[in-house]
């Protein structure tokens, strides 16, 4: 959690009673954790939503629910908001154009307790072109990267 959000989270908690004490959840180590990230495929694309899905799995690789994107996408000439949601499948709406690249920029979150998150800077996900706007079917069609790699350095340092 960034400092503002440590902060109204404990405002939050001491208004709603003054009788429980504020609480701030602290993020742990994602290497004390065992965490880790498999890279984000894509499910579908379709209505302007890109579908991705990733797996977090624990140091018994059980896979742990509970993920969350929060950014934005990101072309040369505009940005647009990633929906969010906690669910497998996070779907970010495009809306782009025939031949345009967007940067998925995103935060992290896991949520292995329903208290606690691992959050950290921004990170790089992934690219995708838009090789056609609509493809046989009338769906988006886009560009399926060769590499798809978390920075998994700085998503260790974030998490620390």
């Amino acid at each position: 959690m960034r400092g503002l959000d440590k902060a109204l989270l404990a405002v939050a908690t001491v208004a709603c009673s003054t009788s429980v004490q504020a609480q701030v959840y602290e993020p742990r180590s994602c290497l004390e954790a065992g965490l880790d990230i498999s890279a984000p495929n894509i499910l579908k694309a379709s209505d302007g939503l890109v579908h991705l899905s990733v797996d977090v799995t624990n140091e018994f690789d059980q896979v742990i629910s509970g993920i969350r994107f929060d950014g934005v996408l990101r072309s040369p000439d505009r940005e647009v908001p990633l929906h969010r949601f906690w669910f497998w499948e996070p779907q970010i709406g495009g809306g782009l154009s025939a031949g345009e690249t967007m940067t998925i920029e995103a935060y992290i979150h896991l949520d292995d307790n329903a208290a606690q998150f691992l959050s950290g800077p921004t990170s790089v996900v992934a690219e995708y072109g838009v090789t056609n706007l609509v493809d046989a079917d009338g769906h988006p069609q886009f560009d399926h990267p060769a590499h798809f790699d978390w920075d998994r350095s700085r998503f260790a340092s974030f998490c620390q």
